[in-house]
């Protein structure tokens, strides 16, 4: 569906220059590919460049990454941590969010936004699934309720958590050659943001799946469909709500063109 550059950039003290990176990189795929989306990858206002590099012409949604316990906020080994994590993180995405909208105005030019990856560790950072997850379920109740309304006001197109893990389990804490695939890059603490298909908080996404997918979709026979749409292949939720929206403002565009043409 879409070409992304990075994955989570860091520009760094290099702001200006890796804008114009972000530029030639974008313009050339389009050169090559008119019939994809472009996104950048980033995590969001973290960096320095976020909001000069979303409005490019040739970038075509903008993306949030937000990652408590990497981001300092959170230490599932320490329980007291967790009320501010969430904090943080409802903060950092409101502010993300209405700066986008803020930054290009009308509703109707604002770049539609997803957050594209999000995940909490298992209760005591356990990595096995028979760990419990019960401030991770929390956390993502919370985020999801909080989510809901940028959903509703067509603020955020698309919610993405990592990683789904399902029947797969970690052998090793470091990824070794024929350990399952449970989501974690190899270099990582294997299970870390594992969702396992045993884990409770499966129930919480199908909750919220059921929530954020519109309601003709949300019918006995295409909930499966949608759940696993929501968990498995997460950029089919942004085709719905980035690809639709930006073919309607197309035709919007070129309605225009229309009338000013007559």
């Amino acid at each position: 569906m879409a070409w992304e550059l990075a994955n989570g950039p860091y520009p760094g003290n290099y702001s200006e220059k890796a804008t114009n990176w972000i530029r030639a990189a974008c313009e050339n795929i389009k050169k090559t590919d008119k019939n994809h989306l472009v996104a950048i990858g980033n995590t969001g206002n973290l960096h320095v460049n976020y909001y000069d590099s979303i409005k490019l012409d040739c970038i075509d949604y903008g993306t949030l990454h937000v990652w408590p316990e990497n981001f300092g906020w959170y230490n599932p080994k320490d329980s007291k941590t967790f009320d501010n994590a969430v904090a943080k993180t409802i903060e950092f995405m409101k502010s993300n969010i209405e700066g986008i909208r803020k930054l290009f105005g009308d509703e109707k030019k604002c770049k539609p936004i997803i957050l594209e990856e999000f995940g909490l560790a298992r209760d005591n950072r356990g990595l096995g699934a028979n760990s419990t997850t019960q401030y991770r379920d929390q956390f993502y109740s919370t985020l999801f309720q909080f989510l809901k309304h940028y959903m509703d006001k067509k603020m955020l197109s698309g919610v993405n958590f990592w990683a789904w893990a399902g029947e797969g389990r970690p052998r090793h804490t470091v990824w070794q050659q024929t350990d399952d695939w449970v989501g974690d890059p190899p270099n990582e603490d294997q299970g870390w943001y594992s969702v396992y298909d045993n884990d409770t908080t499966l129930d919480v996404v199908r909750k919220y799946t059921r929530a954020f997918v519109p309601a003709y979709a949300v019918q006995d026979h295409t909930l499966k469909w949608s759940f696993w749409v929501f968990i498995g292949v997460p950029l089919v939720v942004v085709v719905a709500g980035i690809s639709v929206d930006l073919l309607k403002r197309r035709k919007d565009d070129e309605d225009e063109n229309l009338l000013v043409a007559m």
